[in-house]
């Protein structure tokens, strides 16, 4: 977990700054958003916001997710699928009509939460039966 600093558009500017001012400090990316740096061996984001929000007290943290499980329900549409194999197993064919998307995109789905162990699929002869793990 890492501070997310807000800036209006020059978040690079007072990256470099903090940089020069402490050592064992460095930019470690600028994508013109954002601006990844390090000071003294710490990691930090600025983030230009833009003049669209305010300064307050407030502190954002960024919490960095490599787990497979965490990307998987990051996806709003995989959440609702969750939810409904949580009322228990269904066949693919009776998650299809709660989504305004294609067969094939669902099965891309369900397949990304099977391969992160979330959901197990069973063939029960032309039917996939879905359920949560």
């Amino acid at each position: 977990m890492y501070p997310c600093l807000w800036f209006d558009g020059n978040a690079r500017a007072a990256a470099d700054f903090y940089c020069a001012i402490f050592s064992n400090s460095k930019i470690v990316n600028d994508s013109g958003l954002v601006v990844n740096f390090e000071l003294n061996g710490e990691y930090f984001m600025g983030l230009n916001g833009g003049p669209n929000l305010n300064f307050t007290e407030a502190v954002s943290f960024v919490i960095p997710c490599k787990d497979q499980a965490f990307q998987a329900i990051a996806d709003p549409t995989r959440r609702m699928i969750i939810k409904n194999l949580s009322q228990g197993p269904l066949n693919l064919a009776a998650i299809i009509p709660d989504f305004d998307i294609s067969r094939q995109a669902i099965a891309k789905h369900i397949k990304v939460l099977n391969e992160c162990g979330m959901v197990s699929i069973t063939q029960k002869g032309r039917e996939q039966i879905c359920e949560t793990n």
